[in-house]
């Protein structure tokens, strides 16, 4: 799929150490639940990846820049026409209207080519760029809110839904 200024596809072999750069972020690791994993179980996080953005059952995409990976799209959960998605970014292309136009490519084709009716996502309430595009990509805000221990500390993750 391509949108005005990305390419986003599946995974390939030679993507594994920009997906390695991205989950091993520590800014990103701040947005994005990916616990602290050594290179080998970031090696088996981007395997899973790779077959997930393959094949029918799951959701993973990798977004793309002059060709190079800049972000990565993958679901949490999904049951029926519900899909929950999670996005990760590197620091450098966390703005809020870069990750809108990923979300509405993303969400557009979850919706009508995989069938789903609803996509959900979450976001830390730090993540201003984040809820920003969210709102932007037709996201609406959920009652639901939750804290957790992540990394050390209490997170407030906020959940958003479009159901175009």
């Amino acid at each position: 799929m391509i949108t005005e200024h990305f390419v986003i596809d599946v995974f390939k072999d030679a993507d594994e150490d920009a997906v390695i750069s991205i989950l091993s972020n520590s800014e990103v690791k701040n947005n994005y639940i990916c616990y602290d994993l050594d290179y080998d179980g970031l090696k088996k996080k981007f395997k899973q990846l790779k077959l997930d953005s393959k094949i029918k059952i799951h959701y993973a995409r990798a977004v793309f820049k002059d060709g190079k990976v800049i972000a990565i799209v993958n679901d949490v959960h999904y049951e029926k026409d519900r899909i929950e998605i999670e996005i990760a970014v590197l620091p450098e292309f966390q703005k809020s209207d870069i990750i809108a136009e990923i979300l509405n490519a993303v969400t557009d084709e979850l919706m009508n080519k995989k069938g789903f009716s609803e996509v959900l996502t979450y976001c830390f309430s730090n993540y201003k760029e984040l809820r920003e595009a969210l709102e932007k990509a037709n996201y609406q805000k959920l009652d639901k809110e939750e804290t957790f221990m992540y990394r050390g500390n209490d997170v407030k993750c906020l959940f958003y839904v479009n159901k175009r």
